[in-house]
């Protein structure tokens, strides 16, 4: 079968007329996707969110977990304020909790997101991340911003992949 972008042009050429007269390259075939439905993922042993949003979304195969913050459930304090390597561990253990909610670990995190208050709290963060994941070592990014919700020191997010 010829494909585009891994995407069978007889199969997409299936889906109607506007299919078939998409150039081969199209973004469309190139894109296509369908999600049946978006389910909100929830649990109490991860603070439950502070604004309007979910802890986390899935959409198909895919978990979209909220930046985590290192709140105690219960409380939605600080357990040891402005103790980075402290807050880094709760931060991992609420994610953790969410990705378990949703039926995934920290073992499928395809890619995480890593906010913190201040560059200088970068190798605390490291350690402890490294910590949580082991072995297995997700894409990245990390950036200092000026501030993080509730004085927080460090917020992560993560992207995880549903086992089939």
């Amino acid at each position: 079968a010829i494909t585009a972008g891994g995407i069978c042009i007889k199969r997409a050429r299936m889906l109607g007329t506007l299919a078939r007269r998409l150039p081969t390259r199209s973004p469309l075939l190139l894109t296509h996707r369908t999600f049946t439905e978006l389910r909100v993922v929830s649990t109490k042993d991860a603070p439950k969110a502070i604004g309007p949003y979910s802890q986390a979304i899935i959409a198909g195969d895919t978990v979209y977990v909220s930046g985590c913050l290192g709140l105690d459930p219960v409380t939605m304090q600080f357990p040891t304020p402005h103790d980075v390597g402290a807050e880094t561990k709760m931060v991992m253990r609420n994610m953790s909790a969410v990705l378990e909610a949703a039926g995934a670990s920290l073992q499928s995190v395809a890619k995480c997101t890593i906010l913190l208050s201040d560059m200088a709290h970068f190798q605390a963060v490291n350690e402890v991340y490294a910590s949580f994941f082991g072995e297995h070592r997700p894409a990245r990014s990390t950036f200092a911003v000026r501030e993080l919700p509730k004085g927080a020191l460090v917020e992560i997010e993560a992207i995880a992949i549903l086992k089939k």
